[in-house]
């Protein structure tokens, strides 16, 4: 549905819209399409659109709907924004998206992209786990795979915590840092959050 060209190849962009092939950001909270740079749902719609899921009528209408301007949009589940020149920039999936208990929600990507800054983290998944201090809710909580084995696990999360401390707003910091030798994969190669969130909940 999209792609990079050689005259339009914007660092971080995930391309612009393939001929045809139109997108649009919205707002699944207040039904309405956002504006340049807003973060939300990608929606995708063009001739290249699927049917739908075979034999799978629920799911199908929960991914093809139409929207007020009589245009059906695939709601493609990743969250992101597009600029004013029409290139796209994926910021993560909304399965994945962290609902405080005040109803705020925290991108897990944004934390990700701070803690792989740090030399000292070779990879990293920021998943939810419960607020027991509020009964309700998920913070923030990382799983961090150090670049070096023998670094003190006390030292790294100090430097990690000063650094969130810095760079992010005090909802975005992690609330819990764990310590994994590998991230676990789903079959398809992605770094399974759902196993983390489940182990996270047994720490």
């Amino acid at each position: 549905a999209c792609t990079n060209l050689p005259q339009c190849d914007v660092e971080g962009s995930v391309g612009i819209p393939l001929p045809k092939m139109t997108f649009c950001i919205w707002d699944n909270e207040n039904n309405v399409e956002l504006g340049y740079y807003k973060k939300g749902e990608i929606c995708i719609s063009g001739p290249t659109l699927m049917n739908g899921y075979y034999n799978r009528i629920e799911e199908t209408n929960a991914v093809l709907r139409y929207h007020d301007d009589g245009i059906l949009w695939m709601h493609s589940g990743d969250y992101g924004y597009i600029d004013e020149n029409g290139c796209i920039f994926l910021d993560g999936r909304l399965k994945r998206m962290i609902i405080q208990y005040n109803g705020m929600k925290i991108n897990p990507f944004e934390i990700e992209k701070v803690l792989l800054n740090e030399n000292d983290v070779l990879e990293c998944c920021v998943v939810g786990i419960p607020d027991s201090g509020h009964g309700r809710g998920f913070l923030p909580a990382a799983y961090v795979v150090p670049r070096n084995k023998s670094q003190s696990y006390l030292d790294l999360e100090n430097k990690l915590r000063a650094v969130c401390e810095t760079e992010l707003q005090e909802r975005y910091r992690p609330s819990q840092y764990y310590y994994i030798d590998r991230l676990p994969l789903t079959a398809n190669g992605k770094v399974d959050y759902r196993t983390l969130e489940q182990k996270a909940k047994e720490e």
